[in-house]
């Protein structure tokens, strides 16, 4: 497969990738057409849906009411190589 998402930085820039429109890129876009069926991009989304997951599951298991911790986000970000402004 050539000019992958996983190419030139493609996991600095798709691990961290979490735009609203994330499905519709896997699923419709256009231009993803070529390469929608390879081992390797099915792998990356694979990966988000698991993220996600695990994401959803961690904020259902919070109260209600506790507050989010902001600062523990950016120092994730920081850590994985993301610059993330919240």
């Amino acid at each position: 497969m050539t000019d992958t998402p996983t190419e030139g930085g493609g996991e600095g820039t798709w691990a961290g990738w979490r735009g609203p429109g994330w499905r519709y890129y896997r699923d419709f876009e256009p231009t993803l057409a070529s390469i929608r069926n390879e081992p390797e991009f099915k792998a990356i989304f694979a990966d988000i849906e698991r993220d996600m997951a695990r994401q959803r599951a961690e904020l259902a298991a919070r109260p209600r009411d506790a507050p989010l911790d902001l600062a523990a986000g950016r120092a994730i970000g920081a850590r994985d190589g993301k610059n993330l402004e919240f």
